[in-house]
């Protein structure tokens, strides 16, 4: 299914239509790929979004938290580690 994520109209150039063109073109180029659906989202305080997406056809299906882990170069070789002490362990049978 397509997805159209951060698309943002500039606030000089909002109320020309720019984002229904927008979307009309993303949509047109969905139906010709054979797509029945399109998907987009909002951040859950942009209500001015919110309320674009209802008015251009959208239904709100989920709301859901976005987590963000910073990794760092000492995660990964203890992975890395786990990973080779894992090997030479015999695997379990269920």
């Amino acid at each position: 299914m397509p997805y159209l994520e951060a698309w943002f109209v500039e606030a000089s150039f909002r109320k020309q239509g720019i984002g229904r063109a927008l979307m009309n073109a993303v949509e047109q180029w969905a139906i010709s790929r054979g797509f029945t659906e399109l998907a987009s989202d909002a951040e859950i305080e942009n209500s001015l979004s919110i309320r674009l997406h209802e008015l251009l056809g959208f239904s709100e299906i989920d709301r859901n938290v976005t987590f963000l882990k910073t990794l760092s170069s000492h995660a990964a070789k203890d992975v890395e580690a786990e990973g080779k002490s894992n090997d030479s362990k015999p695997s379990r049978s269920e």
